[in-house]
């Protein structure tokens, strides 16, 4: 997955605008998969966090394999031993 975080610099960080968004979907530009599927946007107390999926080619590139365990019982399996750090609530 790529990733690019644009964080607000200054004395109140609750100050994430559209413009944070589109600069992280820029540092994104060119890389990963285009489709909506593929590209999620979370906004967090400090940064705005731009995700992307990989291109079958770039999986190939860089020699991983990708799977989406979303919507499985692998995702329990997964979070077990980190669940304690999560949020409380957090579901996937």
């Amino acid at each position: 997955m790529w990733h690019a975080s644009v964080a607000y610099h200054g004395r109140n960080p609750t100050l994430l605008t559209p413009e944070h968004r589109l600069r992280a979907e820029k540092a994104l530009r060119g890389v990963g998969v285009t489709d909506p599927d593929g590209n999620w946007t979370e906004y967090g107390k400090l940064a705005v966090h731009r995700r992307r999926r990989l291109t079958l080619a770039e999986q190939q590139q860089f020699r991983v394999v990708v799977c989406d365990v979303r919507g499985t019982g692998k995702v329990d399996e997964l979070l077990a031993p980190v669940r304690h750090l999560l949020p409380p609530g957090y579901t996937e």
